[in-house]
């Protein structure tokens, strides 16, 4: 992919641009979206062999469903054009949608090339014992990497440490203490809202990181903020679940963006503080578990 013919990308850029669409369907890539796709903090090694790992499992869920080296090996011609300045090369390039379908294992893994995707598969996954050869050129996913597999798609069952994405002007204050804190700290949790965190940190990066180490994240939507839909929507990328809050006036004026009508809000008014509280604690016992 290129951002857009004014934004030049290096190969990693593109790699965990690409890493991050595929996490966050809908991203809006405009010049705001591209300075945020530029400060994608690559994954780790093991968060890449991961993603890997959950695709094939997805792509070959049968225990024993083998597949061969041809199916995630890509194009070295389409990755020449896929490289190049042109921004048609797919609509007018000679590849099948079969020879197209090897992209998304770059992008599952935020694989700079092939010979960073071939490293992974053939050293990490094999390596590590997650995935097994049962001929030169095949693959299966192991015992091992299926018990793995299961452990991945439960996000951060240990945390205890939950995200709060909400507006930080100080009309919202009583917002937190009042009822978000307590609701969550007597579920078992521990509420983390970043402006009242100590670090030493660019702020966007420990927001990510934060949002990575938590079990759960609230938002609340009373105020139409760009980040707090980034962050709800980069934790339902990750698999975490979200709780949602929104003062009544925002939602019967119908300021919330219509993508998340649908989702099932905790409604406050500013004389309801310690009835929120309650209702929260309640939503994330039913849901989630108490701590």
């Amino acid at each position: 992919m290129s951002f857009l013919p004014d934004h030049k990308c290096s190969a990693q850029e593109r790699a965990c641009a690409s890493w991050f669409l595929r996490r966050n369907q809908g991203f809006v890539i405009d010049n705001q979206g591209i300075s945020i796709l530029k400060q994608v903090v690559e994954p780790t090694l093991p968060e890449k062999g991961s993603q890997l790992l959950l695709g094939l499992a997805a792509a070959y869920p049968r225990p024993g469903d083998t597949f061969q080296d041809s199916a995630i090996r890509v194009d070295s011609e389409l990755l020449k054009q896929r490289d190049s300045d042109r921004s048609d090369v797919y609509t007018q390039s000679h590849f099948s949608e079969f020879e197209l379908g090897p992209l998304k294992w770059l992008a599952l893994s935020a694989s700079a090339d092939r010979k960073e995707l071939d490293w992974l598969i053939n050293n990490y996954l094999v390596g590590q014992g997650y995935i097994s050869k049962s001929e030169p050129r095949k693959f299966s996913i192991s015992l091992k990497g299926w018990q793995f597999v299961e452990s991945l798609q439960a996000p951060n069952p240990g945390s205890r440490d939950v995200f709060i994405a909400m507006p930080f002007s100080e009309r919202f204050t009583p917002l937190y203490e009042r009822a978000l804190h307590p609701g969550i700290y007597n579920a078992g949790y521990n509420p983390v809202r970043i402006d009242r965190k100590e670090h030493n940190n660019r702020i966007d990066d420990e927001i990510i990181a934060n949002i990575r180490k938590s079990r759960f994240v609230v938002a609340d939507l009373s105020m139409q903020r760009g980040g707090i839909y980034f962050e709800a929507g980069y934790a339902l990328g990750l698999g975490l679940p979200v709780v949602w809050t929104v003062e009544k006036r925002a939602l019967d004026e119908h300021e919330v963006h219509f993508d998340n009508r649908q989702y099932n809000f905790l409604v406050w008014e500013d004389a309801s503080y310690d009835d929120l509280a309650r209702r929260l604690t309640n939503r994330i016992e039913a849901t989630i578990g108490r701590a």
